[in-house]
């Protein structure tokens, strides 16, 4: 994980300083290499996300070890990803009305996806019972924090909707509202998923 995060970095941050030098008026290498920058920045991007899903699969750790870590860690990156996109594009005015419809719709899309995968998390961690361990009195002791993590994530779904109706400035407030709020959900999603931890066991 750590080597993979210091490769995506690595890429990324060389990308991002050649893109911000060609901006200046002094670019560094040329647009080839530049491309070639912004693709092996993706690509170790992805490589780091799937490292990071692999510490979490332990198969000790029944809220881990499942299909949800991956699908709500690649929800994470690809709907919070869409919408810091969504922010930049309008602020630098790249973005026009129908593009950010679009986005929007998608983005929206995604969040409910995401509830639904959330509900069926929350579900089969119910059932889960060990030797002095309770799913549900787990999910009941975090009930306030995974109801508050729903109730941002529509926020900024709604506040994501609303902005791409509006022009100029409002877009771009709105659009950092709903990043903003978005940003709030994933850390109290984050807090439930780690202080939810037990494992089989006795420990």
């Amino acid at each position: 994980e750590i080597l993979s995060g210091s490769i995506f970095f690595a890429f990324a941050g060389i990308y991002w300083l050649t893109e911000v030098l060609t901006m200046m008026g002094k670019p560094l290498v040329s647009k080839g290499i530049r491309t070639v920058l912004r693709y092996l920045g993706a690509g170790s991007g992805v490589v780091f996300m799937v490292a990071m899903i692999k510490v979490y699969l332990i198969n000790t750790v029944p809220l881990w070890d499942n299909i949800f870590t991956p699908l709500e860690f690649t929800f994470t990156v690809i709907t919070a990803g869409l919408l810091f996109g969504y922010v930049l594009l309008n602020a630098f005015n790249g973005s026009s009305v129908g593009s950010n419809k679009k986005m929007a719709g998608i983005g929206v899309l995604l969040i409910a996806i995401h509830f639904i995968v959330m509900i069926a998390r929350i579900l089969d961690f119910s059932g889960v019972v060990t030797s002095i361990h309770q799913g549900i009195t787990v999910l009941d002791e975090y009930s306030s924090m995974i109801m508050t993590q729903c109730v941002l994530m529509l926020v900024a779904a709604i506040l994501w909707v609303f902005s791409a109706q509006q022009t100029n400035n409002k877009v771009r407030f709105y659009s950092i509202l709903a990043l903003f709020a978005l940003m709030a959900a994933e850390i109290f999603g984050r807090g439930v998923f780690y202080g939810m931890h037990f494992t089989f066991g006795l420990i």
